[in-house]
């Protein structure tokens, strides 16, 4: 099975990772939007962003945030968690290989690391 292909079906539950449900994951979240240095950023970007749990955190403190993720079910899931938030921007992208052009003062990479080799 491709990675494509095992982000996909992972995607077709609703919140496979249980991001919004559980203490752990609610926690972590509170400690990285806690560990950022400062209140405000100009431009963001998050990569691995799932189903957009923590990019609707991270937009109210980026003035733009590009979000990206493998899957099209958890950019589905972001784009609704952030259709709020006119200047977040949610795409599908394949990393290490695909990259935004530009600069930007927040990058968020979570665990999405675990799955690069």
């Amino acid at each position: 099975m491709s990675d494509v292909a095992y982000f996909n079906a992972l995607y077709e539950k609703e919140d496979p990772f249980q991001y919004r449900t559980r203490w752990y994951e609610q926690r972590k979240r509170a400690l990285t939007l806690a560990s950022l240095p400062r209140e405000r950023f100009g431009r963001g970007w998050e990569l691995g962003c799932s189903n957009g749990v923590l990019t609707a955190a991270l937009a109210e403190r980026c003035d733009h945030l590009l979000a990206t993720d493998l899957s099209e079910g958890a950019v589905a899931a972001a784009r609704a968690m952030t259709r709020r938030h006119a200047h977040v921007s949610v795409e599908q992208a394949r990393h290490p290989h695909d990259w935004p052009a530009g600069r930007f003062d927040l990058i968020v990479v979570g665990e999405m690391g675990y799955y690069l080799s």
